[in-house]
């Protein structure tokens, strides 16, 4: 194995370990971490494919402009990786209970799927929109350029949650 790719390795699993500990300590924080930004070259393809979930390694080319990111959701009790194709506008996002692919949505951070659905505000409002994902791995919907997070564990007095019906 290349060392450069077992460096690499090794180090994201001691992020892994360090966001462990720091749920151990406030079991409800969140954690966002760019593991890495860079174009992807010949000289630094294998690297990423050492760090990337095997689903996702197919769709690294040359070229690529490609973000990692590693998240540790405490609310959630799970961690995973966000990766993000920005030459492209796609992205990712694995973890215990997520694996879904989209659009990339720039300007909100947020991964938008294809998946319809409908939900109601906690005013009573209907909206429809698409299933999306944020950095933490929490799921909402996209709708008219918003992200309404479906846990209104984050929110103050429950503003911007939804209650969703899945189509």
């Amino acid at each position: 194995m290349n060392a450069h790719r077992e460096h690499d390795r090794i180090a994201l699993c001691g992020d892994i370990k360090a966001h462990k500990r720091l749920s151990e300590m406030a079991p409800n924080c969140q954690v966002v971490e760019v593991v890495q930004r860079t174009v992807v070259t010949a000289d630094n393809l294998p690297a990423f494919q050492g760090l990337i979930p095997l689903e996702q390694q197919a769709e690294i080319h040359w070229g690529d402009c490609i973000t990692l990111l590693l998240f540790y959701n405490g609310t959630k009790k799970c961690h995973g990786t966000m990766t993000i194709w920005h030459n492209s506008a796609r992205a990712a996002i694995k973890s215990t209970d997520i694996n879904q692919s989209g659009e990339w949505d720039e300007r909100c951070s947020i991964l938008v799927t294809d998946e319809v659905e409908n939900a109601w505000t906690i005013h009573g409002e209907e909206i429809s929109g698409r299933i999306a994902f944020d950095l933490l791995g929490f799921e909402g919907i996209m709708s008219c350029g918003q992200f309404f997070r479906a846990s209104p564990l984050l929110f103050p007095n429950g503003a911007g949650s939804v209650s969703t019906s899945r189509n």
